[in-house]
């Protein structure tokens, strides 16, 4: 009878056992496992779909994104707006926006990791297209990243003069960057702000409709980034005279690329003045450096 009963109850540890491996959920799954299956998808995949399951997912996602390893870049903005699933003002898509970016960088989700240990070694920021950049994301961001090495702004239409100034004061570093539309336009007070925080600035990259390279904007280029090796101008205005002085006065400057730009025949004051036409090579075949490689790019990107 004894026997039978020591029986009875281990069917019943057996029995309740498997019940509660069958009743257990995804979400339950032990995290480095997640991280493991996780760690096989794509980027995009882990944030736009994998990251909105539960939050045992969401926090493996991110391990895999931004937490782990020598991972030293963040990129937000890939799909984006596939994420929030559905249409939405602009207002409405910053405050989502401003919602991740805290739910990536702040609290102690990653094994109890302080996020502030991970924020300090950030070295790339990359933001895309589909991410709502807006002033006070960018100085969040700027605040939490002094290590910061590399920007990319591929659309900065929200970011204003001010706010942009207020952001980069916090890095110091800065080696690479590309601009890309800033509210209010990219003026010599903008480019001497730059000057005064990226004195270690080597490569710069302008991708800004009509921003337009005259006498004015090429002093404040020259003047503010001694160290500039690259310079890379994509749907720009170009103006010889502009271009001439920063070739002659940026003593390091070794590589110039200009694609898709327009060159102005006659410069004005106004960024949208004066006669131009297509830059082509050989409207560049007299600039004075001769150490100074020249790259000149026309493709069909015109509009």
């Amino acid at each position: 009878m004894a026997m039978a009963n020591c029986t009875d109850i281990e069917d019943g540890r057996r029995n309740t056992q498997k019940e509660e491996t069958q009743t257990r959920g995804w979400n339950k799954l032990n995290h480095d496992i997640l991280v493991k299956i996780f760690r096989k998808l794509r980027d995009e995949h882990l944030l736009v779909d994998v990251s909105m399951v539960c939050c045992s997912w969401e926090i493996a996602c991110w391990d895999v994104l931004f937490w782990e390893g020598d991972c030293h870049q963040l990129e937000l903005g890939l799909g984006y707006k596939k994420r929030l699933g559905r249409p939405m003002d602009y207002s409405e898509m910053e405050i989502r926006g401003m919602r991740l970016v805290k739910n990536i960088m702040e609290g102690d989700k990653a094994y109890a990791t302080p996020m502030n240990s991970w924020a300090h070694s950030l070295l790339c920021l990359l933001l895309d297209n589909d991410f709502p950049v807006s002033d006070r994301i960018l100085l969040y961001i700027a605040e939490r990243t002094p290590q910061m090495r590399t920007i990319i702004f591929s659309r900065s239409q929200r970011i204003a003069r001010r706010g942009f100034s207020r952001a980069i004061i916090h890095w110091k570093h800065i080696q690479y960057a590309i601009l890309g539309p800033i509210a209010g336009g990219c003026n010599q007070n903008i480019l001497k702000e730059m000057g005064k925080n990226w004195n270690m600035l080597q490569h710069l990259c302008f991708h800004i409709d009509d921003f337009m390279v005259d006498e004015h904007i090429a002093i404040a280029i020259g003047k503010s980034f001694p160290r500039l090796q690259t310079l890379e101008f994509f749907h720009c205005c170009i103006g010889q005279v502009g271009i001439a002085i920063f070739v002659g006065n940026c003593g390091e400057l070794r590589r110039v690329k200009i694609e898709c730009c327009w060159l102005l025949e006659a410069e004005t004051s106004s960024s949208k003045g004066g006669l131009r036409k297509k830059a082509e090579p050989r409207d560049f075949v007299e600039w004075p450096n001769d150490l100074v490689q020249v790259r000149v790019l026309i493709g069909d990107s015109y509009r």
